[in-house]
């Protein structure tokens, strides 16, 4: 028989599991009314309700919804079980926040212009220097505004570095500054071209289907390296930015179509949380792009080395490995009077001919 609180609970963002008693008490009071309101027998209304695939998400949704009415009272105790969470943490709507769009999903944020996404993150990626080669590492706090036309504000804080696969750390690595610090942001730059965006307003702006995403992954890449250019596209649309859901898995449904590229499970980000994967292997690397295949929320990169001689370092070695740990809706910008200016729109601005579009950061 199936379980429809299953259903539910597979398909729902990130959220603890329902506890066992809630879910039984849950069914039984539904059960209950059903048969009193139909004499025994299956009502009308129940047999409209099947199970549903990823798919049909936003159907769960409006399901869950219904039920949690039907058995009034129950949906506290539903939300209210402990257990692990999977993909990042993501903020609720407050109070004061207009109600949700019809394809917003519960438990995801819903951003509204005028306030500003916060991604937190930790990231390990490949840093060279006078010659030597080590893994940098940091965490970062990164203040987006969500329709990208306020400036925003990104915390880096340094932490201890390793040494790359197979070679020892060199004296440059370990001079590394310890402790962390704000630099501003810049939001859209005069004639920056539309495609360069990633505030939250411009992705939930992108086709939810996934061949015009895949279209538009391949707009304006080099013949020569199509493929590989289109997953470096797709890579900076996932990092420390947020999409809607069905924009999420437009973009995870046409990676896969990428030429190349390579699926995978129980892939592993920094924060031990493991997902799904899709890889594609570049000079001797391999770049994974992990998520949750129930919510399709990213959770960050993986690189290991495939080929020694192009990698750089033995079969196996770790070289990049990141997690986007949370995603949250906040009201303004933390205090930051000390924040190292960002001045990417007068570089790009002296750097174009005129006429030309001003380059993306």
């Amino acid at each position: 028989m199936n379980d429809e609180f299953d259903t539910f609970a597979r398909l729902r963002p990130a959220a603890p599991p329902y506890p066992p008693r809630a879910r039984a008490e849950a069914r039984r009071r539904l059960l209950d009314a059903a048969r009193r309101d139909s004499g025994g027998r299956r009502p009308a209304w129940l047999a409209r309700f099947r199970p549903v695939t990823p798919r049909g998400a936003w159907q769960a949704a409006g399901a869950f919804a219904l039920t949690a009415a039907m058995v009034g009272g129950v949906t506290v105790a539903l939300s209210g079980g402990t257990g692990e969470v999977r993909g990042p943490a993501v903020s609720r709507a407050v109070a004061s926040d207009p109600p949700p769009a019809p394809e917003t999903f519960p438990g995801e944020p819903n951003p509204q212009p005028g306030k500003f996404i916060r991604i937190d993150s930790e990231m390990m990626f490949t840093s060279e220097g006078d010659g030597g080669k080590w893994l940098y590492r940091s965490k970062r706090a990164f203040y987006r505004a969500v329709d990208g036309r306020s400036d925003g504000l990104l915390w880096s804080e340094s932490l201890a570095p390793k040494a790359f696969p197979g070679l020892p750390l060199p004296e440059q690595a370990k001079r590394t500054p310890s402790g962390g610090g704000w630099n501003e942001v810049d939001g859209l730059c005069p004639g920056r071209p539309q495609d360069n965006r990633r505030d939250y307003v411009h992705l939930a702006g992108l086709p939810a289907d996934e061949q015009a995403m895949l279209n538009l992954l391949y707009r304006h890449v080099d013949r020569e390296f199509a493929d590989r250019e289109a997953f470096h596209t797709a890579t900076d649309m996932l990092r420390e930015t947020y999409m809607p859901r069905a924009q999420r898995q437009a973009l995870l449904k046409a990676i896969a179509m990428i030429p190349g590229v390579e699926p995978a499970q129980d892939v592993a980000d920094s924060a031990g949380r493991k997902g799904a994967a899709l890889g594609m292997t570049q000079d001797g690397v391999l770049t994974q792009l992990i998520y949750d295949p129930l919510t399709s929320m990213f959770l960050g990169e993986r690189g290991t080395i495939v080929d020694e001689k192009t990698g750089g370092g033995p079969v196996g070695g770790v070289v990049a490995l990141t997690a986007q740990t949370s995603v949250t809706v906040v009201d303004k910008l933390p205090e930051a009077p000390d924040a190292a200016k960002d001045s990417t729109c007068e570089m790009a601005a002296e750097n174009s001919a005129p006429g030309e579009a001003t380059p993306a950061r």
